[in-house]
């Protein structure tokens, strides 16, 4: 199997967990596997963080995002239109995912959209990402969205350093 030492540093262990069968199919050849499952990782590794920042800051952003896009999910119209918008909220609104990983993740959803769906060549023949392409994703995700903890929010970031700044006196004062 494929080694990436940055797999070591994903934030949650349910997501390096799932990683690893991104890496499996990569090392056997499954391009359009390591693709699917790479989405499905990445889109579930944005949940854990919106879900960490709401039970650990209680966020209210993310509990936002969290109520519209269980509403969506639960919506039997559309079965895969809340991934995109939650996609796209935590784009946003939030600054979980910077132009750089929004765009990749973008490029990663179309070609897990080749590589779900029946899309064929004029052959008759299913598109298949190539192995360049493959761990270029799978670079991309890991280092753009799996490594980095969920409190690069900003505005987590702005509230824990306003609580310091309040707390810094009473710092003082045990000091």
């Amino acid at each position: 199997m494929v080694y990436i030492p940055e797999t070591e540093d994903i934030y949650f262990s349910k997501t390096r967990e799932y990683f690893n069968e991104v890496l499996s199919d990569y090392s056997n050849g499954s391009f359009r596997s390591a693709v699917v499952m790479l989405y499905s990782v990445a889109v579930c590794d944005l949940l854990f963080k919106l879900k960490e920042l709401v039970d650990m800051y209680n966020d209210k952003t993310a509990i936002k995002i969290l109520d519209e896009v269980e509403k969506c999910r639960t919506d039997h119209s559309n079965k895969s239109k809340w991934e995109k918008e939650l996609v796209d909220k935590i784009h946003k609104e939030t600054q979980i995912l910077d132009l750089e990983a929004y765009t990749h993740l973008n490029h990663l959803y179309d070609y897990r959209n080749f590589s779900a769906h029946p899309a064929l060549n004029e052959n008759y023949e299913l598109i298949s990402p190539s192995r360049e392409i493959t761990i270029a994703l799978i670079k991309n995700i890991l280092n753009d969205i799996l490594i980095k903890p969920p409190m690069f929010n900003k505005g987590i970031t702005d509230m824990l350093l306003e609580d310091l700044s309040e707390k810094k006196l009473m710092l003082w004062i045990f000091l």
